[in-house]
């Protein structure tokens, strides 16, 4: 078979930028049709549909003049294609390269796939019915079969299938698995071994993360009152994100300036999510709140060209253009203006009871007898 559209011999500017953002957007694989047909949702339930083939393609309309970054996202992280290998950048395929990438697949599985317990042979007895043993995560990494991130036990909640394979999945992963079988009157079957979980595997699911999150509550509790010290509900341990619905644990959280019920992870923040506004970031729980930067933007960069611009307004009287340089440097930075974050930081640290004291003092004064405003 001869490829259908020209072999491109290095990527695209556009692809290069499409890249960045398949790398950090976070997506799920729902449904497979077959080796080279695929749906993937992202984090606003929006599904998009990925064929492979003689062209590649996708249902949003990428792959006719360049790819999208959901064909992007699935030669990555489900085809496993490098990002420097030229297949990733092309088009159209001929019949090895379709082999080749199918095969890729399933050699990557089949390499990282964990190994399963081994079962004592004078023990067993094949009469009675065991329960299923969860496999544990393979040492430097294993990737979820639904979203293709790192799993870590200690920071997520983890569940597995516990049928009959034992490999593990992102509880929030596998809850939008078994949304999509039941909306399409489909069995609800783990992903990986295909096994039936039975019609009330979403309820199981539901109980499951309920008793995870008191669980953690207690540990925390715990803890608290091990070291002797009073438990902060509002420790910015815990938040749900915004966008994709995770509810995370010891993870960086970003914060919009401007919206204050738009808190989201890294991964949908990286993925340009809420992007008309600005945004500061907590690294960690105990680390201070600090201005946050999209993928691409290089504050270094900015920092530098800002002081090379003021070093040379010093040696000479300043012009009315220089405000607008000065202003599209700013702006270029792509990070918090310095007295926003600032105000935001200081909003955010501020205790409760002190907030209302001040908005107490910010009211419009009365007179003490009639209760009459008093114009400032």
């Amino acid at each position: 078979m001869q490829r259908s559209k020209p072999y491109r011999q290095r990527p695209t500017p556009a692809f290069m930028n499409l890249l960045e953002i398949a790398q950090n957007m976070r997506m799920y694989l729902v449904q497979e049709t077959g080796p080279t047909k695929l749906v993937l949702e992202d984090a606003q339930h929006h599904k998009y549909k990925i064929q492979v083939g003689s062209d590649i393609s996708c249902s949003c309309g990428g792959g006719k003049e360049e790819h999208c970054v959901h064909t992007i996202f699935a030669m990555l992280k489900i085809y496993r294609i490098g990002e420097n290998d030229p297949m990733v950048w092309q088009l159209s395929f001929i019949d090895a390269e379709i082999s080749k990438i199918i095969q890729n697949r399933h050699s990557y599985g089949r390499r990282h796939a964990p190994t399963p317990p081994k079962e004592d042979s004078k023990k067993a007895n094949p009469a009675l019915k065991k329960a299923v043993a969860r496999m544990k995560l393979e040492e430097g990494g294993e990737e979820c079969c639904i979203c293709f991130d790192t799993m870590n036990d200690q920071q997520q909640h983890l569940t597995y299938c516990k049928h009959q394979c034992g490999r593990n999945i992102h509880a929030d992963c596998i809850e939008i698995w078994i949304k999509n079988k039941t909306q399409s009157a489909q069995k609800i079957t783990c992903p990986l071994c295909r096994v039936d979980w039975g019609a009330n595997a979403l309820e199981d699911l539901q109980k499951e993360k309920q008793e995870y999150r008191q669980r953690r509550a207690e540990e925390a509790t715990k803890k608290h009152e091990a070291s002797g010290t009073a438990l902060q509900l509002n420790n910015d341990r815990s938040f749900k994100c915004y966008c994709c619905k995770r509810t995370l644990i010891y993870e960086a959280k970003l914060q919009c300036i401007v919206c204050p019920q738009v808190e989201v992870c890294k991964l949908c923040f990286s993925g340009k999510y809420h992007d008309h506004h600005e945004f500061i970031m907590r690294p960690a729980p105990e680390k201070e709140w600090e201005p946050a930067y999209r993928p691409g933007q290089n504050p270094n960069q900015f920092n530098d060209e800002y002081q090379r611009v003021m070093r040379e307004l010093q040696t000479r009287e300043i012009q009315p253009e220089d405000y607008e340089l000065l202003l599209s440097l700013e702006q270029r930075g792509g990070g918090v203006s310095l007295y926003k974050f600032l105000a935001v930081s200081y909003d955010k640290m501020l205790p409760p009871e002190k907030k209302a004291e001040i908005e107490s003092l910010r009211e419009t004064p009365k007179c003490q007898f009639c209760e009459t405003p008093i114009a400032n």
